[in-house]
């Protein structure tokens, strides 16, 4: 048995930018470029997609038309934004790049006074399941997403599953199994998720 990934929609808490950070990397064209060899700085009246070079601290170096220029990244925080990071998330769990699943995780669940309750439990659910694909048991994750909403049955499926795995890798007695389905039967007998542990633990 398996269960699929936490949710197919998600909606995020919406991204603030000045007005300064939205004309100064809103368009490419307002971005300046500042050359290696002598510091002259322009900006150029069309995009071009450029060759990077390598990352300086807050700045890439770029080569367009032969030249090296040097350009300034937006301010961090700019860039961490629950969009970017669990697109990522998602991405890493598909690539099956299981530590990066847990950093970017980490990030959201970090920034919890302004991420959506949504994303905060995909947050933990990706993590717990990542952690058991490391072979550590991500149970304390999937607890951590029961407890912002007691009433999602996906986080309960997760937790079910996470159970059964330690139990099978003698973390957790059987015992254990039986009571965490106790307490969930309830919340699932409407889902065939309910039929199918019943089958599981018939064989236990």
């Amino acid at each position: 048995m398996e269960v699929a990934l936490p949710r197919h929609a998600v909606v995020f808490t919406p991204a603030t930018y000045t007005f300064a950070d939205l004309k100064k990397y809103g368009d490419p064209r307002g971005i300046q470029h500042c050359r290696v060899d002598n510091g002259k700085c322009r900006f150029w009246n069309s995009y071009q997609i450029s060759r990077v070079l390598a990352f300086d601290g807050d700045r890439a170096i770029l080569r367009r038309g032969g030249v090296d220029y040097t350009v300034e990244f937006p301010n961090k925080a700019l860039l961490e934004t629950d969009i970017v990071d669990y697109t990522a998330m998602v991405i890493a769990y598909l690539r099956g790049n299981w530590f990066q699943v847990i950093d970017l995780a980490e990030r959201l669940i970090q920034r919890a006074d302004r991420t959506s309750t949504s994303v905060l439990i995909d947050a933990y659910l990706y993590r717990g399941a990542a952690r058991y694909r490391t072979g550590n048991s991500g149970r304390a994750d999937f607890e951590d997403a029961i407890r912002l909403n007691p009433l999602a049955s996906r986080s309960r499926k997760f937790l079910l599953m996470g159970v059964a795995t330690d139990v099978m890798e003698k973390r957790q007695p059987l015992t254990e199994l039986k009571k965490t389905w106790k307490e969930s039967a309830e919340m699932l007998r409407a889902y065939e998720f309910a039929k199918d542990l019943d089958e599981f633990l018939t064989y236990l």
